[in-house]
């Protein structure tokens, strides 16, 4: 990757990273949402899809109690893995996109242009018109950059 700026003077490398780190925070997000949650030997499922296994009377409701807090501590996690990664993903994906893509030509000078044209007036290849107005239009694309 290049170290090219933008019109705001600052670098791609940043908003790769940010990039980087908000794929990564969704995956882990993704991971912790879809890992299955065990409490004392219990299988509670898993954020993304949650239950508990059958048990009989204070056994159940003891069981579905332990599951509930298992699932609700995960699911701050996962949840704010998520959004935060999104959202670093989405906003370094839209800066990159800012920075140009356009490859460096090497421009001859001002001076070199015209002296390009004054050798083609000279040669023939253009009439003293042509040469003209060649002239004018390189002087005034090139009144900015003066």
């Amino acid at each position: 990757m290049t170290n090219d700026v933008n019109e705001e003077g600052t670098s791609p490398r940043r908003w790769i990273i940010f990039l980087l780190v908000g794929c990564g925070a969704v995956v882990g997000g993704l991971v912790a949402g879809a890992t299955r949650l065990e409490t004392i030997g219990y299988d509670c499922g898993s954020v993304f899809a949650p239950h508990s296994q059958p048990g009989i009377g204070l056994d159940r409701a003891l069981i579905d109690e332990f599951c509930k807090d298992e699932r609700g501590s995960r699911v701050a996690i996962t949840w704010l893995l998520l959004l935060i990664g999104a959202t670093l993903a989405t906003i370094s994906t839209f800066r990159l996109s800012r920075f140009s893509r356009i490859s460096r030509i090497a421009v001859p000078s001002l001076p070199a242009q015209l002296r390009d044209l004054e050798e083609l007036r000279d040669s023939g290849a253009l009439t003293e018109k042509e040469f003209t107005a060649a002239k004018r239009r390189l002087l005034r694309d090139n009144e900015g950059n003066a």
